[in-house]
């Protein structure tokens, strides 16, 4: 239904209102989170100046439209706002209501919005001529606005821009007016030096220059900004998507509840402390009955805290990049994905129900670790009735382990319970499976292994309640097989003193285990420990650790040489090297680009960087499209539209400018040797040998059973340098299928033969 309001007239029912945690007010609403705030539905606003400008008093339309325009860019000019404004041009229609045209315009009383009363003050330069000196009038449609005239009163004395000595000057009347054109209410009069948006400010308030409380208001309208520490209690409603800027604070009290919009949600580049307690918790859901809502987006450096919080209805419940909030006690049900981590994010997971969401109720990638135990004590979560339970993907190494009798609960999830993929290694002794022990077919690795030793016999987590499953996800299932076995001694108890937060000596461990299993997978996860380490005590010289102890002892163009530099990246971006960063990246890209696991990864990781550091959008979507073309049904895909929505709300961004990355000079050192993988390992029933060759030469490849003998030669030949593929389907020379069990494949140049074990599994 739409509807007129005279603002000046419902400005004194607002000032009574006011909530004394946030200054600024609405049209519709004395605090943020107030349902249906009226605001545009538009964040770049049209309007045009009436040709006659305020000639009556001296001011032609060119020197009035000047006025008016310095006062839009006053708004424009918000650095933490997203409103533009856009001028149409004269308008030589006098005012009328309802016309689409937001104008400013000159009329006169008796008009009828300029009356005698005896709220308004008598002009000082014109005694006995009362009323305001302007007013806006609105059109709403539901909860937009979707007109706003600004009405100046012809009869009052207009100064030019001595705004120091007259009350009625255009530009200061214009800024005040056009702020109740966006939606803002009056400002507390209390505040010094007043808000523009205060009533009636006098001209030594200096009108031209927004003020704190200002800024807060617009912010929020126009951007879904919050610039300044904010609490919030009882029902809160959001429309659009609330960010929370780096080093600001939002905090939801106990007993809160917190709804979303459709597709909208809570952005956190600052901090987020949502303490619940056991008999008061915390609720975020989707406003309304269908559809879901965005999720908490836990942004690159952001820190936070949830405790006895209950997250819905929404895509992902929890997204973590480069970021590791601590979770307690919370539950994240009926989410599309529970908790999602990426980019190096390790929160703490303790008390938890993750279930019945439809896709995964844990997912990690990309050297993402959570820990699911308290201080090495066990985590008591239960994930379940999920479609997948936990998938980890990319060098994630989640932590499961429980403790004597207790631990973790992970059971009746669809599809799998666990599955790892490309070089991941879950530490899950003592955990809850349902069975004794548990069913190989409920875990699927590749290229990884799950340890799940002990399995616990009594449900740990007893009386949570049973969830209803969801509809299951389809994957190609493989059998779970433990490849490496982790030494006990040096690995166990380097996590031990990482633990207990002796990391020096933590470092020294897992570099001891990294020297000896450099090119296997506990090798590779010391490696990522080492740099989880330097990043938990602080220490800032990690690229020079690098440097010294750890690149010169690998091969250089092998997988583990690229994990090398992924952590050097890693480092980077905590530092704010961003060039660095994107450097090893792009020379991985385009050096060390050894499968699709590498090249999938470094793409999404670069479109990252590009859309979170940096203004150059063009390079970020040229990196996407890459990846949505050449692997359109990857899990990565999906996440790119959450992080171009991080870039969004990451206002820093905006500062920065990267170059084009220089790719890094690699030379080749005595240790240079061809690179050579294969994927899945474990496979049934074909596997891709995947090889970097540094220059051109003829090639050698072959595959041999457990026994040594041949049994099919895949290239014989001459090959150009670079990356270069070839499938095993599972067939000897002859054409027949091989028997499940240990297969080598052997490369052989004029000047290197390598091989390398992989697996048929049937």
């Amino acid at each position: 239904m739409k509807y007129l309001i005279a603002l000046k007239m419902t400005m004194i029912l607002l000032f009574i209102f006011i909530n004394v945690n946030n200054c600024e007010t609405y049209l519709n609403a004395n605090r943020k989170g107030i349902n249906n705030t009226y605001h545009w539905n538009t964040n770049n606003i049209h309007y045009r100046v009436h040709q006659d400008g305020a000639q009556d008093n001296g001011l032609d339309y060119n020197a009035t439209l000047a006025l008016i325009q310095n006062a839009y860019s006053t708004w424009e000019n918000v650095t933490t706002s997203n409103i533009s404004f856009t001028y149409d041009g004269s308008t030589s229609n006098s005012y009328s209501k309802y016309d689409g045209i937001n104008g400013h315009y000159w009329v006169y009383p008796p008009q009828e919005y300029f009356i005698k009363d005896s709220y308004f003050y008598d002009d000082p330069d014109k005694p006995g001529v009362q009323g305001a000196s302007a007013i806006t009038i609105f059109e709403f449609d539901n909860n937009y606005i979707v007109d706003a005239d600004i009405l100046y009163n012809g009869l009052k004395e207009w100064k030019g821009t001595d705004y120091m000595t007259w009350w009625n000057e255009v530009e200061s009347v214009a800024i005040h007016e056009i702020g109740h054109t966006l939606g803002i209410g009056h400002a507390d009069p209390s505040i010094i030096p007043n808000p523009v948006m205060c009533n009636g400010a006098a001209p030594s308030s200096d009108r031209h220059t927004l003020k704190f409380d200002d800024l807060e208001a617009v912010s929020f309208l126009y951007g879904g900004n919050i610039i300044d520490n904010e609490t919030f209690s009882g029902d809160n409603y959001f429309n659009w998507d609330i960010n929370v800027i780096s080093g600001k604070t939002i905090t939801f009290n106990s007993g809160s509840f917190v709804y979303f919009d459709e597709g909208t949600g809570l952005l956190i580049n600052g901090t987020l402390n949502a303490i619940g307690n056991s008999s008061n918790g915390i609720t975020f859901n989707r406003s309304g009955g269908s559809g879901t809502w965005g999720g908490i987006q836990f942004n690159s450096g952001s820190t936070g805290s949830l405790d006895y919080c209950t997250i819905t209805n929404a895509s992902t419940g929890i997204y973590c990049y480069n970021s590791s909030p601590s979770i307690r006690h919370s539950t994240l049900d009926y989410n599309g994905i529970g908790l999602s981590c990426n980019e190096y994010s390790s929160p703490v997971l303790v008390g938890n129900n993750i279930r019945n969401n439809s896709s995964y109720g844990l997912r990690t990638n990309n050297y993402s670790s959570p820990n699911l135990t308290d201080n090495g004590y066990p985590g008591s979560n239960v994930i379940r009735n999920n479609s997948t339970g936990i998938f980890t993907t990319y060098n994630s190494s989640p932590n499961l382990n429980g403790y004597m009798t207790y631990g973790n609960s992970v059971f009746n999830n669809s599809s799998y319970e666990i599955m790892a993929y490309y070089y991941c290694t879950v530490n899950a002794d003592r955990v809850f499976w349902n069975a004794v022990p548990p069913p190989g077919s409920e875990f699927a690795t590749i290229g990884s292994t799950i340890n799940r030793n002990y399995p616990l016999s009594t449900n740990p987590n007893p009386n949570r309640s049973i969830i209803e499953k969801g509809e299951p996800v389809n994957f190609i299932a493989s059998s779970e097989t433990n490849l490496y076995d982790i030494p006990t001694d040096d690995f166990s108890l380097a996590l031990e003193r990482q633990r207990e937060k002796r990391y020096d000596e933590a470092i020294a461990l897992f570099l001891k285990v990294f020297m000896k299993n450099k090119d296997e997978l506990v090798g590779k996860y010391a490696l990522t420990k080492i740099e989880e380490c330097f990043t938990q005590s602080g220490r800032k010289d990690y690229l020079q650790f690098s440097e010294k102890e750890i690149k010169p002892n690998i091969t250089v163009g092998n997988e583990t040489y690229v994990i090398a530099l992924e952590l050097e990246a890693h480092q980077m971006v905590n530092a704010e090297e961003y060039t660095g960063a994107i450097n090893n990246l792009t020379t991985i890209l385009t050096k060390y680009n050894l499968n699709e696991n590498i090249e999938k990864n470094t793409l999404f990781t670069l479109g990252s960087f590009y859309t979170l550091f940096s203004n150059n959008k063009t390079d970020a979507d040229n990196y996407y499209n890459t990846l949505k073309t050449k692997y359109p049904e990857d899990d990565l895909v999906s996440q790119i539209e959450i992080i171009k929505g991080m870039g969004e709300s990451n206002l820093e961004n905006r500062k920065i400018v990267l170059p084009n990355p220089e790719i890094k000079s690699e030379s080749i050192n005595k240790n240079a040797e061809i690179s050579i993988s294969n994927y899945p390992n474990p496979f049934n029933p074909e596997t891709t040998i995947e090889y970097n060759l540094p220059t051109e030469g003829n090639v050698k490849l072959e595959v041999y059973n457990s026994l040594g003998q041949l049994v099919n030669v895949l290239i014989e030949g001459n090959q150009s340098a670079g990356r270069q593929r070839v499938t095993w389907n599972g067939k000897d020379s002859f054409g027949s299928s091989v028997a499940s069990g240990i297969y080598f494949y052997r490369i052989k140049t004029n000047s290197f033969t390598h091989v390398k074990k992989m697996i048929l599994m049937k």
